[in-house]
Parts: structure tokens; sequence; C-alpha cells
């Protein structure tokens, strides 16, 4: 299960931990949430395919986060090769 940030949790302009001093945001920090869109691109730049959040789970660490499932395919290493 992954912990990702809701939308209506930060700005755009703010990173995955905001930047507010409240205690919510810190717990969100330390738990390594990540929006789904940054978490999406982490998954891909390390060498999957078809990236999809398959859905949202009622896990949670804080007022802002929420679970959420992801399903990928893993590029073949001949492929990823190929294009370095």
């Amino acid at each position: 299960m992954i912990d990702i940030l809701e939308p209506s949790s930060c700005n755009i302009e703010q990173s995955s931990c905001c930047s507010n001093d409240t205690e919510e945001d810190w717990a969100n920090c330390v738990a390594g949430t990540m929006r789904e869109s940054e978490l999406i691109e982490l998954i891909q730049s390390t060498g999957f395919k078809d990236v999809l959040c398959t859905g949202h789970t009622h896990y949670t660490t804080a007022k802002n986060t929420k679970g959420a499932t992801f399903k990928a395919t893993k590029i073949a290493s001949s492929v990823l090769r190929k294009a370095h």
C-alpha cells in the first residue's frame, strides 16, 4: 500500500511536503507521501510503463493523505539498454 497526498492538500507550486508548519504536513513528509502524479513519474523513471493508479483505499497517515494501489509493467532490460 502506498500513502499519497490528496490533490487538494497542497497547491501545485508546493512540493509533496507542504511548507507550512502544521503537524499533519510534518507527518506527511516523515511518512514519505507523494502526490499520485509524482509517484507515477517516479515509477516510470525506474523502468516501468503503463503505470496506473488502480484505486484508493481507506489507509491514511494524516488528514491530507490516502492510500492507493498501482499497477505497472516492467520494461525489458534489453529495451532499456537500447534507449541509452
